[in-house]
């Protein structure tokens, strides 16, 4: 079974747009990891965040203009993933695990505008 770890600003997830993803992805037969459903009160988050990162067959961001500016600045959760993101995958690595989600449009923005990680 296929697994896809969903990383995301929890501040600024559309919970119902969330579960709808991870709905059509079960029901797909692929195993998701969230930090929302896999993490308990007392886990180790970085180890969470690392292995999960690394083991997962495709990770899912969940693109914001918060989650850009917090991988970007290396804060908190997003900026601790996208430190192990950007450190664990070549270019050509990323290309066939990661998938950008956005519901707002970059298509304005310069490529170096939309994060180096992506």
């Amino acid at each position: 079974m296929k697994t896809v770890f969903i990383s995301y600003l929890r501040s600024e997830a559309d919970k119902e747009k969330l579960g709808r993803l991870i709905q059509l992805l079960e029901e797909s037969n692929i195993r998701v990891i969230i930090d929302e459903r896999n993490l308990e009160i007392g886990d180790d988050l970085p180890l969470f965040m690392e292995k999960n990162l690394v083991e997962s067959n495709f990770i899912i961001v969940i693109l914001t203009p918060g989650y850009k500016k917090r991988a970007d600045d290396r804060e908190g959760g997003v900026g601790y993933e996208a430190s192990i993101m950007a450190a664990s995958l070549s270019k050509k690595e990323a290309g066939k695990k990661f998938l950008p989600v956005t519901s707002v449009s970059y298509t304005h923005l310069r490529a170096h505008e939309t994060g180096a990680y992506l």
